[in-house]
């Protein structure tokens, strides 16, 4: 007598059409019978639903936020600056944008940064807590072109090559004056010390994100210092 493996053909359909599914990703559901229930969208996940004929039904998942890398760069040797632009992110409907960034440069430099595009004098105000090399102190930075990624308070002297790294958070809310504006805060560190600072900018009514941009005071180079954004919804 012949053998034939479970599931092989010759075997009973107990009943089950042979031509129930029709679609790739159809799958069976029953009631009283057997029946179809069709694939879904993409990225749809099978639900239970008492409410549904079979049982289940296809939905797009419930809940929860998500973290999107929406751009990556790494500046190039000769570089002493580094900017993205990326498809505009709105800081208002996503609840934030995180950006980390991390590298050197070939001199002893002040690092700055930049978002838009904007380089107008009055744009960008903040305040920092600086810990240094044996310092510390409360920094206030108002009405500049830029913001500082590295601060020295005594201006004490550093190796070249200087090392760095950081993680900024912008968003954007109304706030009672009925203006939007973008905040900010970061933390960043280098060979002489780290920086915790809140800035924003508050020359233009902005809502929304499209460019990123590190650059040294004195054109220090920084190859190989990369950034990454991500959108961060809730």
């Amino acid at each position: 007598m012949g053998k034939r493996l479970i599931g092989s053909v010759g075997l009973s359909s107990s009943g089950v059409p042979d031509d129930l599914l029709t679609t790739k990703g159809d799958t069976h559901g029953y009631s009283s019978t057997n029946a179809r229930i069709p694939i879904g969208d993409d990225d749809d996940v099978l639900t239970a639903d008492s409410g549904e004929a079979l049982g289940l039904k296809w939905s797009a998942p419930a809940g929860g936020g998500s973290i999107t890398k929406v751009d990556n760069q790494t500046a190039s040797g000769g570089e002493s600056e580094l900017t993205g632009t990326f498809t505009s992110i709105d800081l208002q409907t996503n609840a934030c944008v995180m950006i980390i960034w991390k590298g050197a440069q070939s001199a002893d430099a002040d690092l700055m940064l930049r978002w838009n595009g904007i380089d107008t004098a009055g744009s960008y105000s903040g305040n920092a807590m600086y810990m240094g090399a044996g310092n510390s102190s409360l920094v206030t930075h108002s009405g500049q072109d830029h913001m500082p990624l590295t601060y020295k308070s005594t201006s004490p002297a550093a190796s070249p090559d200087l090392g760095f790294a950081g993680i900024m958070y912008l968003y954007s809310y109304e706030n009672p004056a009925g203006a939007d504006v973008i905040m900010g805060s970061y933390l960043t560190s280098n060979f002489d010390g780290w920086q915790n600072w809140q800035c924003q900018n508050s020359t233009t009514s902005q809502t929304a994100l499209d460019e990123f941009r590190l650059y040294s005071s004195s054109s220090a180079l920084i190859a190989g210092t990369q950034y990454t954004v991500y959108k961060i919804t809730q």
